[in-house]
């Protein structure tokens, strides 16, 4: 709940302090920061985090974070230049349709968009106003939220350094819905090294959100993370076979990618590519399963302190 005193939004203020706060600790203590986010989350069922010794998907995220530099990071994370590294694995079909591209937010001229589009901050995680209805978006609010958000280093969240590279813009996509269903399933494929191991699949994102976990043939896994399963199960999608195609392509010359698919009207539109799903920071039940995909990912050896 938010609290209004006047003018002033209290848990606005609470935010931006938090995030003020994040930044001179990660700035003067970037190390004992990131290993005070994951004792604190992750301790009970991990332990300590130890970079010399990182066993498990959290573990090694974690270690990713810090020593791995490699440098399509920060091409892929960037949500409007990953198009690019998209169309260069020649999966040119499957980019969702790009209306405009802006530098700030005072280019974006609303008269001009259609009435259904979403606005992207290419430099974060989750900094999106999607609009359904322009006659009934609150633009005021929007932009000062998109003003907001191009002042910010998305680095000073969660520690993922390649944020920081990123050259801010505002990229404005074609709104995407499905004529058959009502909600748009979101299709999260995490890859080791090239091969899709399991599949997230988030359903009803904005109310009652629900999650479940598949492996490659479709098989229900045993696994929680963060929200509760989709008791009726998620019928097998007719894309799959091509969805794993494309997340084994994208996701190559990465130790660890969660690459995300939309279905809509049949047809598979690319979401995005994440290599620190949940910043290695969410728990998971069973813990085994952090495991099982923590032996997945090979790490390079690098002398660390």
């Amino acid at each position: 709940m938010e609290y209004v005193m006047g003018c002033i939004n209290i848990s606005e203020l609470r935010n931006d302090f938090r995030y003020f706060r994040r930044k001179l600790e990660r700035k003067i203590a970037p190390i004992a920061t990131l290993k005070y986010d994951f004792n604190k989350c992750m301790k009970k069922d991990l332990g300590k985090l130890d970079l010399s010794n990182v066993r498990s998907f959290s573990e090694k995220i974690n270690w990713i974070k810090v020593y791995d530099n490699n440098p399509l990071y920060v091409e892929c994370t960037d949500k409007y230049k990953v198009r690019n590294y998209v169309k260069k694995c020649g999966l040119e079909e499957i980019l969702n349709d790009l209306y405009e591209v802006y530098d700030c937010v005072d280019e974006i001229n609303l008269d001009k968009l259609p009435d259904k589009f979403v606005l992207k901050a290419n430099h974060g995680c989750g900094w999106n106003i999607i609009c359904s209805d322009k006659k009934q978006l609150d633009w005021s609010l929007a932009k000062k939220k998109l003003k907001k958000w191009m002042k910010m280093d998305y680095y000073n969240v969660q520690g993922e350094k390649w944020y920081s590279q990123i050259q801010r813009k505002i990229v404005c996509e074609q709104y995407l819905e499905d004529k058959k269903y009502k909600d748009l399933k979101d299709y999260k494929i995490f890859c080791f090294h090239g091969k899709p191991h399991v599949i997230q699949v988030d359903i009803d994102r904005y109310i009652g959100h629900k999650r479940n976990f598949y492996d490659t043939d479709w098989n229900l896994r045993d696994i929680y993370c963060e929200h509760d399963k989709y008791e009726p199960g998620v019928e097998r999608p007719k894309k799959l076979e091509q969805m794993l195609e494309y997340a084994h392509i994208l996701s190559e010359p990465f130790i660890l990618a969660r690459v995300d698919f939309y279905v809509v009207n049949d047809k598979i539109y690319f979401g995005e590519i994440t290599f620190a799903p949940g910043s290695g920071v969410v728990p998971f039940e069973p813990v085994d399963f952090l495991y099982e995909m923590g032996n997945l990912m090979h790490l390079p050896e690098i002398k660390t302190t």
